[in-house]
């Protein structure tokens, strides 16, 4: 998953949504590219947080 622009309070609903399309469809690996996101908000680590857990 590809991601641009800002992971923030606006955008996170975004990531939710695509993450729970995905865990529908059973994917079970997911690689999170960051390399084009400038701003990285608290609502957004928690929901990268929350989204992918450490193990």
């Amino acid at each position: 998953m590809e991601m641009e622009g800002a992971l923030f309070f606006g955008t996170v609903s975004m990531l939710e949504t695509c993450i729970a399309n995905l865990t529908r469809e059973n994917v079970v690996h997911v690689v999170l590219d960051l390399r084009r996101v400038r701003h990285v908000d608290a609502t957004g680590t928690q929901a990268r947080e929350k989204a992918f857990p450490r193990k």
